[in-house]
């Protein structure tokens, strides 16, 4: 008992530091994921305004590029050449950081309406993609280009176009803006990037039209094949991926401009902005691994302390269990001694067992034995008799112990007097199988008288009876010549009491 409450007690103090250890790590770590998402929503939140402002003034400035591009096509369309050209002017004026150069192209690509003091006129530009698009297609939007060099000095722009057509409906040129790069940088340069962000503005195929920090080398590149850039095409507005310019892992916030084929991603430096948190988070986290190691070191060391007094009291326990048996062990035969057969008695006693039979045995002349052969004989065939009794009884609860000198006495609970004496006669003739010598002996051989008593209810017959009774009948197996089986007359189920080998 005092085993069982230790490991108890151990198992409910591991359980207990666990169930808080866990507890308290479950805590820390929920309360850090929370402050991660703070930190995450703040900046998307940040950038969302950056992306929202820049989107809105790009969107604002188109807007008004287009309305003015719009008034410009009412007026060729009305075939008013003066105030087309007039309207292209004011164009400039109005935008002079955005737009570097408008004009208008006939059916075969010829700049015929250039701004005032424009070197465009009578040049072809059929071959641009923006031309072909719009002499291919019928619709009479507004189309956006990728990045080109302007032909008169080679400034990076977009072309913003509106197809022209003529009073049947026909195809007849080409109405474009050109749009200065160097007009969203200025946009960019007015907001403070951190270390590690970025914004950069794409076409909707994906294609770079602008970005900060500047990289001239990354303007006009086709990105729309890297997973950011694909995600951002794909509709997703918030997203984590390694950038393709530069492998940087950034958190990313992608904004539609407008209903134009536009979008642009700000981005910032998972780094930068969970720099902080990862700061307290190695903080919380070396203290709580000191508290936690601290807690299951105090485990390991009350586990180990409680093992040991287990062990302690385990070996005390075996100790106790082999001093419990030792006395209960003959060390003669290494078979149960009286002690045992006493307490066994009293077990089945109080219990009240069913057909209970015990048989008493005596090795025949052993004094003369021991006279003949000497007592280091004597104890040999002791322990020879007692172990071939031991390995014959059928039963797991049958139990051979020595009773005393050369007298054994044999427990069969369960047995009734039929397979009792079945139980007798079979072991009196395996020590007659023997064939020990016993020259003063008339069998010539050791042998063995065996004395029967049994009942059918041991509230019947006291246990303490039925071995008298057995005794008695062993004393009436040696009168009658020994070498035989006598049931008790008490119990004998039969009219002759003895039976002699055959």
């Amino acid at each position: 008992m005092p085993i069982r409450t230790g490991n108890f007690a151990a198992r409910l103090y591991i359980w207990l530091a666990t169930f808080l250890a866990v507890g308290l790590l479950s805590i820390i770590l929920g309360q850090l994921v929370e402050d991660r998402g703070k930190t995450r929503a703040a900046a998307v939140a940040s950038a969302s305004n950056v992306g929202n402002a820049l989107a809105t003034d790009i969107a604002g400035s188109i807007a008004t590029l287009e309305r003015m591009l719009l008034g410009v096509r009412g007026a060729i369309t009305a075939g008013d050449a003066r105030l087309a050209r007039e309207r292209l002017d004011m164009l400039l004026l109005a935008m002079p950081d955005a737009v570097k150069l408008s004009g208008a192209t006939d059916a075969g690509g010829h700049i015929v309406l250039g701004n005032a003091g424009s070197d465009y006129e009578q040049q072809s530009l059929n071959w641009r993609p923006y031309f072909i698009r719009h002499q291919a297609n019928p619709d009479r939007g507004l189309y956006i280009s990728g990045p080109y060099a302007a032909l008169s000095d080679g400034t990076p722009m977009i072309v913003a176009s509106l197809r022209l057509d003529d009073a049947q409906g026909q195809f007849a040129g080409v109405l474009v803006a050109g749009i200065q790069l160097s007009y969203f940088n200025k946009l960019f340069d007015r907001i403070a990037v951190e270390s590690g962000g970025s914004m950069t503005l794409f076409t909707d195929k994906g294609v770079v039209i602008g970005r900060r920090p500047y990289d001239p080398q990354v303007i006009g590149r086709d990105l729309s094949k890297f997973p950011g850039v694909k995600r951002a095409l794909a509709g997703e507005r918030t997203f984590e991926d390694v950038a393709a310019i530069d492998n940087v892992e950034r958190l990313y916030v992608s904004t539609p401009i407008g209903g134009y084929p536009l979008f642009i991603n700000v981005a910032q430096s998972t780094d930068t902005i969970f720099a902080h948190w990862t700061a307290k988070t190695i903080t919380i986290g070396f203290t709580t691994a000191l508290l936690v190691g601290g807690m299951i070191l105090l485990v390991c060391l009350f586990y180990c302390e409680n093992g040991r007094r287990g062990e302690v009291q385990m070996q005390l326990a075996e100790a106790n269990r082999q001093l419990h048996q030792a006395a209960e062990t003959d060390a003669l035969t290494g078979i149960a001694n009286r002690r045992r057969v006493e307490r066994l008695l009293a077990q089945y006693g109080k219990a009240g067992s069913k057909d209970f039979s015990v048989l008493m045995l005596d090795i025949d002349l052993f004094k003369h034995f021991n006279d003949q052969y000497g007592h280091e004989a004597g104890d040999k065939a002791l322990h020879q008799v007692a172990q071939t009794l031991a390995d014959s009884l059928p039963g797991d609860h049958d139990l051979v112990a020595r009773y005393g000198g050369e007298e054994f006495i044999i427990l069969l609970p369960g047995s009734n007097i039929g397979n009792a004496q079945t139980v007798a006669e079979h072991l009196r003739a395996r020590v007659a199988a023997l064939q020990i010598p016993h020259a003063t002996s008339p069998f010539h051989n050791v042998t063995v008288s065996i004395g029967l008593a049994g009942t059918g209810n041991l509230n019947d017959l006291p246990p303490e009876e039925l071995v008298r009774l057995a005794d008695k009948a062993l004393y009436r197996s040696k009168q009658a010549g020994r070498n035989r089986v006598t049931i008790s007359p008490f119990v004998q189920p039969k009219a002759n009491d003895s039976y002699q080998a055959a």
